[in-house]
């Protein structure tokens, strides 16, 4: 549990003091900065939407579910953290320090403030919590198919003694 609490407080700590530097910095560069041409910049948005400016203006939506996957994420890892993998524990910590980090914008300004644009394949403009919500989920798949059924029997196993 500490090292899962300390994944969550890392991300929500390297996503505020990016997104502070990052909106201060870019203020100065007219809001772009080159870091390789044609590869890789920085861009400053406020999204208001989801992924990709989905669903714009939903705040309280996105707030209210949000909300709800963190609470979940949380109670299910604590439940499951004698019979889950190493890999499981810090998927989740992952993805839940990135949602509490857009969270914590859309809550205090409506917005979440996003930087980094991958130019090169024209991806969507993504900030640090992104960053951990994605490799998390990346890392809850590779769980879920490699490891997951080893995990639910070792908790049958359990709840029959």
């Amino acid at each position: 549990m500490i090292i899962q609490a300390i994944i969550v407080a890392a991300a929500i700590v390297l996503d505020r003091l990016s997104k502070i530097w990052m909106t201060e910095f870019l203020a100065g560069h007219g809001g772009y900065f080159t870091l390789w041409p044609k590869v890789f910049n920085l861009f400053y948005v406020e999204n208001t939407g989801a992924a990709f400016g989905m669903l714009k203006d939903a705040r309280w939506f996105f707030v209210a579910l949000t909300s709800i996957v963190i609470i979940v994420a949380m109670v299910y890892s604590i439940r499951t953290r004698k019979t889950t993998s190493w890999l499981f524990k810090i998927s989740m910590a992952m993805i839940i320090g990135g949602a509490v980090g857009n969270l914590i914008d859309r809550v205090l300004t409506g917005v979440v403030i996003d930087f980094f644009y991958f130019e090169l394949i024209n991806f969507a403009v993504f900030n640090v919590a992104d960053s951990f919500v994605t490799v998390g989920a990346v890392l809850l798949g590779i769980y879920i198919i490699f490891f997951y059924d080893k995990d639910e029997k070792k908790l049958l196993a359990k709840d029959e003694k």
